[in-house]
């Protein structure tokens, strides 16, 4: 089914993929169908390279095979939204971000650990993950000492990995990473350019795909300190 928010996050990914300013899908009344997929990027790409980025992350990412009839591209010199991204730069500070700080593995001839460590609020949080030998091992071991480390972060398991891949665009590699929330069937999607093949786009994919819903619940977690704790005003 094609409900709101998977065209949410669906249209976020594509977002990240170069020289698109904007996406939007479009889904019959029964969510049973893709009808349309809107774009707005760069006139300075080729618009069929466009397509094929589209399709083969929607592909990676949801084992989804789009017929490339239903994808319209319109391209522009510049990014007409970038008016609009100064305005919200004027906004008041949104709550601090969880930083990557870095990554190890230790790799045998049969198996391999990777750990990530991440920042916030001065804390560091080290996630880890065992498995095999081997990149497709890596990959995966990567994304999932990062997911480790979030949930390590939120003192709860909230996210899932599902699967995390390299996609081969025309422009770049890419690292598309599939999370899923727990005990719920919403799923989170995340891209990263993997800028020199190294595990740390993975890492930034993994981020990327609960960057939002991350926040969200690390506000919501400052508010319940808040009301557990309130300031005393006549102080």
């Amino acid at each position: 089914m094609f409900t709101a928010a998977w065209m949410a996050e669906a249209a976020h990914m594509l977002r990240l993929l170069p020289g698109i300013f904007a996406a939007r899908f479009l889904a019959d009344e029964r969510g049973e169908a893709l009808e349309a997929i809107h774009v707005l990027a760069h006139s300075a790409r080729n618009a069929k390279q466009v397509v094929r980025d589209i399709q083969a992350a929607l592909s990676a990412a949801y084992g989804l095979d789009v017929d490339h009839r239903i994808v319209s591209v319109a391209q522009m010199p510049v990014n007409p939204l970038l008016e609009a991204c100064a305005e919200d730069a004027a906004d008041p500070p949104v709550p601090a971000r969880v930083q990557y700080s870095g990554l190890g593995y230790e790799e045998s001839a049969s198996s391999c650990a990777v750990r990530v460590t991440l920042k916030y609020a001065g804390e560091s949080f080290r996630g880890e993950a065992v498995g095999g030998a081997g990149m497709k091992w890596k990959d995966h071991l990567a994304a999932q000492a990062t997911v480790n480390a979030l949930n390590l972060l939120l003192g709860e398991e909230v996210y899932t990995l599902l699967c995390v891949q390299r996609v081969q665009t025309p422009a770049a590699l890419l690292s598309v990473a599939l999370v899923q929330l727990h005990n719920e069937e919403k799923m989170l999607t995340g891209a990263a350019v993997m800028e020199d093949g190294s595990l740390h786009g993975v890492v930034r994919s993994a981020l990327d795909a609960v960057n939002r819903n991350l926040l969200w619940r690390m506000a919501e977690q400052e508010n319940e300190r808040k009301r557990a704790c309130p300031i005393n005003t006549q102080e």
